[in-house]
């Protein structure tokens, strides 16, 4: 079998939009490295699915199939419908996406492919350790990834 990809293709723009209105709804008007983060978390996890792809040979289960758009998991089916104008929020979030896709971001989440408000406690962080607090986001590594 060759060896996993190295590097990522870059998003179509329907792809930064879709991403873009993710981080929005997860950090609406929070500071600027919330995007970045966000953008990362769904950069970790196209790297994820490549991964699972290249040594499974098929999708993963949550991640898709390493597009922007299959990392933004099971929130993609409300991300079809954009806003026809762009907030203030939905621009930072924009460029955040592209900076991180560009290579020119460095990880403030440490590798981090969950995440979510700090006013919430979902049952899969009982077994995911956190990585970030950023903004009000808790950012987490799964228990597959800690067992690779």
């Amino acid at each position: 079998m060759s060896s996993a990809p190295s590097h990522l293709e870059a998003p179509t723009m329907c792809e930064i939009l879709a991403a873009s209105s993710l981080a929005v709804q997860m950090a609406g008007c929070g500071p600027a490295l919330a995007f970045v983060a966000i953008a990362q978390m769904l950069h970790n996890r196209r790297k994820a699915a490549l991964a699972h792809k290249h040594t499974l040979g098929s999708e993963h289960p949550s991640y898709g199939d390493g597009s922007l758009a299959g990392a933004c998991g099971s929130t993609r089916k409300n991300l079809s419908a954009h806003s026809k104008t762009l907030s203030r929020a939905h621009l930072r979030a924009i460029a955040s996406v592209c900076r991180v896709a560009a290579g020119e971001e460095a990880d403030p989440t440490c590798g981090a492919t969950l995440c979510h408000r700090h006013d919430e406690a979902p049952p899969w962080s009982q077994q995911a350790i956190a990585t970030a607090l950023i903004g009000d986001l808790i950012f987490y590594v799964s228990a597959e990834q800690v067992q690779r």
